[in-house]
């Protein structure tokens, strides 16, 4: 995902008709289903080609990033205990089986023998500890991983193939979090010989693909582990991976990818916008897939410990000011939706009550200006006691699904009502520091998971960021009932109960005007048509082990 603060983070794919973001109507039709009409490798070798949607962080540590762009890359690289299928349904990985407690506060894995990482150490219970003590480990600074460990409570190593991994507290959600990327597992070998930055250059996993160049803002080039026999039992394809090697290179522009891809330069092209995804779809030779993601909606957070934006009537004010579905049709043509809540409607637990719950009301809020003091003066922006009405925007750069514009459009209707909004967009992971000092107003946030403990990590008071620990709660909402709602639910193990706990942080967070909800952004994907074997993860993002290309 979509992320932490501008740094957006990170799968199941339904009929267009029924795909939050992308709208019915265009000249062609998406692909709605994983491309699996061939099973095995009817062809071997050969380089897939993709270009990304962004330039990539440097660090692929699996541990240790947050970025959306490098899941996507090091997913073929790292396995993970359990996979997780597009209905919810876990099914064995590297555990071929596993128990929980009945307080689900502790998870026994028994692992499948013989699985290597790439540098020929063993795969054991040992390395499964390794790796999430290290997540665990201040020297680590994980970004995301170490909030997918929740309550985590430490490992016992019970022999070479089993392993139990203990938490301080009910964590029903852990299987679902077992089976991203971000948890997979890492070689112990070669992370402490490497060091954090060695190893995050090129991470060393027990997966189908190993990173063999990583070029930082240019381009990683992945090669086939011939050795690899141990692919998730939820998907069709087995053994070592199809294609020889797959080349991603970081290409910012959609236009560009969708060009070069037309011209046979590459096989696939992540994240095709408007109006170039129309290309797409009236190409013969170039196959489109739309994904409905899960998970947080791109949003908007309000920094509530920032005056004047303390006032909640003022928060308020200035989400009714904002045109979503009018910046939603300038921008993309009115292919992507208006979110309505933190969380993705594809998300467990997600609260459709909150559809339709508030609309653009430019007069209610230049109302609602003016009663709190705030005039209009002559250069077109509110004043009060010597101060003008003004918010600080963290963007991020280069443009992202072209958020930049979604966020001139919001500048300009914020000073409609007489609100200055300053924009500065950052590069790679210096919003954090921003954030990390709270010297900023708003920022957006999104990020793709199955799972509602999402909204944990946005707005549970522990996790706000301060200097020298980065946290997803960007709107620093430090509010005790909310904290208990968020605790409750992430440790119920009754799902009635879960819910409304997750609905009642849901319907806070936009009644309160903590969170804006702006879009629901699909993963659109082009291939050309000699792309065969793809399919599609429990979050919306492609798997490229079974891939191969017709000669």
């Amino acid at each position: 995902m979509g992320g932490v603060g501008a740094v957006a983070l990170i799968w199941s794919v339904l009929a267009v008709s029924a795909t939050p973001g992308f709208a019915a109507g265009t000249s062609g039709k998406p692909i709605t289903g994983a491309d699996q009409e061939v099973k095995g490798c009817p062809t071997t070798g050969g380089t897939l080609r993709v270009d990304l949607d962004e330039d990539l962080l440097p660090d692929l540590d699996p541990s240790y990033t947050p970025a959306a762009a490098s899941y996507r890359v090091i997913r073929g690289v790292f396995d993970s205990l359990v996979y997780e299928n597009d209905k919810g349904q876990f099914s064995p990985w590297l555990a071929s089986k596993w128990t929980v407690n009945p307080t689900d506060t502790s998870y026994t894995f028994t692992l499948r023998p013989g699985v290597k990482f790439s540098d020929g150490t063993p795969l054991d219970a040992n390395a499964v500890k390794y790796t999430f003590d290290r997540i665990e480990s201040p020297a680590e600074g994980s970004l995301f991983a170490i909030a997918l460990l929740g309550p985590y409570a430490g490992s016992v190593v019970n022999g070479p193939d089993s392993v139990t991994v203990n938490f301080k507290t009910p964590y029903p959600a852990f299987l679902e979090a077992a089976s991203q990327a971000f948890l997979g597992i890492v070689s112990p070998t070669a992370a402490m010989a490497d060091g954090p930055a060695g190893f995050g250059e090129k991470p060393v996993g027990s997966g189908p693909f190993v990173i063999t160049s990583n070029i930082p803002n240019q381009s990683v080039t992945e090669t086939r582990n011939p050795d690899y026999d141990w692919g998730p039992a939820g998907l069709t394809h087995k053994g070592a991976a199809c294609v020889g090697g797959i080349t991603f290179t970081e290409v910012p522009q959609s236009s560009t990818r969708i060009g070069q891809l037309t011209k046979g330069d590459v096989d696939a092209a992540e994240t095709i916008l408007p109006p170039d995804y129309q290309t797409a779809l009236i190409d013969e030779d170039v196959k489109l897939y739309a994904i409905a993601g899960a998970g947080a909606s791109y949003q908007y957070l309000i920094n509530t410990h920032e005056a004047p934006w303390t006032d909640e009537q003022l928060r308020l004010a200035l989400r009714d000011a904002i045109d979503i579905p009018a910046i939603l049709k300038a921008v993309y043509q009115g292919e992507y939706t208006e979110a309505w809540s933190s969380l993705m409607p594809k998300t467990a637990d997600y609260d459709a009550s909150l559809v339709g719950s508030w609309s653009y009301a430019p007069k209610k809020a230049k109302s609602i200006l003016s009663a709190a003091g705030w005039k209009l003066g002559s250069d077109g922006y509110r004043h009060k006691d010597g101060q003008t009405l003004s918010i600080s925007f963290v963007g991020s750069t280069p443009d992202r699904e072209l958020r930049q514009e979604v966020s001139v459009y919001i500048q300009s209707e914020l000073k409609e009502v007489g609100i200055k909004e300053d924009i500065t967009n950052y590069e790679g992971t210096s919003a954090l520091t921003v954030e990390e000092a709270g010297n900023y107003g708003m920022t957006a946030v999104s990020f793709i998971t199955a799972s509602p403990t999402i909204l944990f990590d946005y707005f549970d008071s522990s996790e706000i960021p301060i200097p020298g620990k980065s946290g997803q709660n960007a709107s620093r909402l430090d509010n005790p009932t909310v904290d208990q709602w968020l605790t409750a639910a992430e440790a119920s193990t009754n799902p009635a109960t879960a819910q409304k706990d997750w609905d009642q942080v849901q319907k806070y967070v936009v009644d309160h005007a903590v969170s804006i909800p702006i879009e629901l952004e699909p993963f659109i994907l082009a291939t050309s048509n000699s792309v065969h074997g793809l399919t599609f993860d429990r979050r919306d993002y492609p798997i490229y082990y079974g891939v191969w290309l017709a000669k």
